[in-house]
């Protein structure tokens, strides 16, 4: 295990923090998840397993990017709306893409303009609050000047390697 350094302070500086940082969007979504209203006087994400759609999302989109050059925006949604029913969630197929619509908006930051996501944290060393910006997902030209959407894989949003694929994450195109 890593060893912790301790700040003048006294503080201990911790390196996992930051790690954790990054799943706060998740977390959020699922905070929040009865604020969706489906229409029918119900909640559209009650007993839904937000954080698990996320990381199925997530797992998909990396998996896409090692096998080829990613998937379309489309086939993603299509995974999660059958992922969504594999869950034995009572959904009909307009619900499941609201629902997969969801977390890709939360993936993406899109209730912010596609902004980064913003963390405000405590930093041990400068005993001071520091704000942490960044992209799980992206819009980046590729080789051949489409849009694609960039997933940063969980090793590369955190910044420790270089991905295999040499692209720094999956590709999720969007049409």
């Amino acid at each position: 295990m890593e060893e912790q350094a301790r700040s003048s302070l006294g503080l201990l500086a911790l390196t996992a923090q930051r790690d954790l940082l990054f799943i706060r969007p998740l977390l959020k979504l699922d905070f929040t998840k009865m604020s969706f209203p489906d229409g029918e006087g119900g909640h559209l994400l009650e007993h839904v397993d937000t954080n698990y759609l996320c990381f199925e999302a997530l797992t998909f989109m990396m998996e896409g990017a090692a096998m080829r050059s990613g998937y379309t925006l489309a086939e993603v949604r299509e995974h999660l709306i059958s992922t969504v029913g594999s869950m034995g969630v009572p959904a009909a197929r307009h619900r499941s893409r609201s629902i997969a619509d969801i977390v890709l908006e939360t993936l993406s930051n899109a209730s912010n303009n596609y902004i980064e996501h913003r963390c405000s944290y405590f930093h041990a060393p400068s005993a001071e609050t520091r704000w942490l910006g960044f992209r799980l997902l992206k819009f980046e030209p590729d080789a051949e000047d489409k849009h694609r959407r960039d997933l940063l894989c969980r090793k590369c949003f955190i910044g420790r390697h270089a991905c295999a694929t040499g692209r720094r994450g999956a590709l999720l195109r969007r049409h």
